[in-house]
C-alpha cells in the first residue's frame, strides 16, 4: 500500500516508509485456504471496495467448500500486480507495521490449533528487516 500516513522514528527523525506491506494470497490451482467469511451489506462492500483498492475483488463463492452462500458472492481480495512488494531492501521503501502484525496475532488466537497451523505453514514468513515500531 502506498504510504502516507504510518512513519518510523531513526536517525533522529521521523522516517515514512514509500510502501506498507499487508497480508496477500496468491491462487493457486488445487490449494486449499482457510478463511474468515465476513457478512456485509451493499454499502458495506462498497466501502470495503473502496478501502483495498489496491487489490482485486475476485468471486470466489463456487470454490467454498462445507459453507453455503445465499443473497450474494464470496469474495476474495488479491493484490494487484503493481502492488506487489518483493525483496524490498529495508523499511524505508517498505515496512511492515509490528501494530499491524498484532491484529493478526489477535485474530489468530481466536482460531483453533488445526488453523493456527495451516497458516503457518502456508504463510511467508514475516521479513522482520521490514518491522517497524509504527506510529501514526
Amino acid at each position: 500500500m502506498p504510504n502516507g500516513t504510518f512513519y518510523f522514528d531513526a536517525d533522529g527523525g521521523p522516517v515514512h516508509p514509500q510502501r506498507i506491506l499487508y497480508l496477500n494470497v496468491r491462487p493457486q490451482a488445487e490449494a486449499l485456504l482457510n478463511v474468515i467469511l465476513f457478512v456485509v451489506d451493499a454499502g458495506e462492500l462498497a466501502a470495503m471496495h473502496a478501502r483495498e483498492w489496491i487489490y482485486e475483488p475476485r468471486v470466489v463463492t463456487s470454490e467454498l467448500r462445507g459453507v453455503s452462500v445465499e443473497g450474494g458472492d464470496a469474495i476474495m481480495y488479491v493484490a494487484l500486480p503493481e502492488h506487489i512488494v518483493r525483496g524490498a531492501a529495508g523499511p524505508r521503501q517498505a515496512a511492515v507495521r509490528a501494530s499491524y502484525l498484532r491484529i493478526v496475532e489477535a485474530g489468530l488466537a481466536q482460531t483453533d490449533d488445526a488453523f493456527r497451523a495451516e497458516f503457518a505453514r502456508t504463510t511467508d514468513p514475516v521479513p522482520e528487516h521490514l518491522v517497524i515500531d509504527d506510529r501514526r
